[in-house]
């Protein structure tokens, strides 16, 4: 597994989040569509979306979309991908909260709010909390406190927690809509609980080993 990150940054409509990109067995999924399809083939260079057929047998197919909460920062070029028939895998609350410019707070911080077509290809994660990600199993584990929609995915002691957490023993804002300061609480403790070792990859900043938030 090789994971690749696309730099998150401040514009002057707000902040855009990292975007990161999971690369294994000749695909790819990304992590929060902040960035787009014109970006990430920037990084990756040409690859295919998943109705098309390899022609070389050496090109990456783009598998899945997963989106770790509802705020816009995240999800920015979302509509990318949706207009490109990509899988984009997301907890039902999200979705919700995606409609609505309040919560996923595009309206605070952007002359116009973010507008979403309810995409076709929306799936929702499994119930029994395991994801198919590029022909591997991954947990997704529910992460509330900075939304009520926050989810994080773990594999191979690679833990992607969107806004949860951050660089820095920082964790994220609870006073947003949804956010709820003990949902927050009980969820870095359950973090806290994976190995020491754990490489975590946030939607702002720097990566950052799990031993090095414990400190």
């Amino acid at each position: 597994m090789e994971i690749k990150k696309i730099e998150g940054k401040e514009t002057s409509l707000g902040p855009i989040s990292n975007t990161f990109i999971i690369i294994s067995n000749g695909k790819f999924c990304v992590v929060d569509p902040s960035h787009s399809l014109v970006q990430i083939r920037e990084v990756l260079g040409d690859f295919l979306l998943p109705n098309q057929d390899r022609t070389t047998g050496n090109e990456l197919i783009l598998d899945k979309v997963i989106v770790t909460h509802c705020h816009f920062d995240h999800v920015e070029k979302i509509q990318d991908f949706i207009e490109s028939d990509i899988p984009i895998v997301l907890s039902r609350k999200c979705y919700q909260n995606l409609q609505s410019s309040s919560i996923n707070y595009s309206c605070m911080l952007n002359d116009k709010p973010l507008e979403i077509i309810i995409p076709k290809n929306l799936a929702e994660f499994p119930q029994d909390n395991k994801i198919i990600l590029c022909d591997e199993i991954w947990e997704v584990i529910d992460t509330p406190g900075h939304t009520n929609c926050s989810i994080s995915i773990y594999k191979d002691q690679n833990l992607f927690v969107g806004d949860v957490m951050f660089a820095g023993n920082s964790f994220g804002r609870y006073d947003l809509p949804t956010g709820d300061r003990r949902e927050l609480v009980n969820t870095l403790e359950k973090l806290e609980n994976l190995p020491s070792s754990t490489m975590v990859h946030p939607g702002h900043g720097e990566d950052f080993k799990l031993a090095e938030w414990r400190k």
